[in-house]
């Protein structure tokens, strides 16, 4: 991959890819509009906790954080829906075995964990404060928002749609996460060197938290 790698966001994908890439032996840069979080309190907005599935959890075992994620997830077994017109909530399981959970965990917790990731590996820097404008791709160049900039060889695109001056054309030529259905495969990362895996056995978790459910409320509708 031709360098500098410059990774635009620093949210829990763009830190993810960060450290397999740093673990690649690649040189990274991730701009972060934001403050640090980690020393900083940050806004988080509306954002509610993220739902970790077997598709979030792969990668979090990969690199080797997925203890330290352990300590900040609820395991949530399924939904308890109260109908109106029936005292009797009903639960609704997400999965068809009792071991089949999702796991709330909040983002900056989660967000946190992965950047002290992406340093260790020795090959990311993380730039935070630094609000990029918009994007050339036509001379590789990144125009921040306080009239500064700099050149790139790879831009990857972990912002959400926040980039400006990226047209449909542009687009092309930007690799953006947030528009992959499936986690992107990144060959030459896992230990063992292979490139699929089967998911690791969940560790049993303790008996007060394995009955904590999403509660909600909703009528009850005809044959439902």
């Amino acid at each position: 991959m031709r360098g500098p790698i410059v990774i635009a966001g620093g949210g829990p994908a763009g830190a993810l890819l960060a450290t397999y890439l740093g673990r690649a032996g690649h040189s990274v840069t991730v701009y972060e509009s934001r403050p640090d979080l980690r020393v900083s309190e940050v806004d988080a907005g509306r954002s509610i906790n993220l739902a970790l599935a077997t598709r979030g959890i792969v990668p979090l075992i990969d690199i080797g954080v997925i203890d330290r994620v352990d300590e900040i997830t609820i395991p949530m077994r399924g939904r308890m829906v109260h109908a109106v017109d029936d005292p009797n909530p009903v639960l609704q399981p997400y999965g068809s075995k009792t071991h089949e959970v999702i796991h709330s965990v909040g983002r900056t917790g989660l967000n946190a964990i992965l950047l002290d990731a992406a340093e260790a590996t020795g090959n990311v820097e993380l730039v935070f404060g630094r609000s990029i404008d918009r994007v050339d791709l036509e001379t590789s160049t990144i125009h921040f928002a306080d009239g500064g900039s700099t050149e790139f060889g790879v831009i990857l695109g972990a912002d959400g749609v926040r980039i400006a001056g990226t047209g449909r054309h542009d687009r092309r030529r930007i690799v953006r996460l947030d528009d992959r259905p499936a986690r992107p495969r990144l060959r030459g990362t896992h230990p063992a060197g292979r490139t699929d895996r089967r998911t690791p056995t969940r560790p049993q978790r303790p008996a007060h938290l394995a009955a904590r459910r999403i509660h909600a409320h909703r009528p009850r509708e005809p044959g439902w």
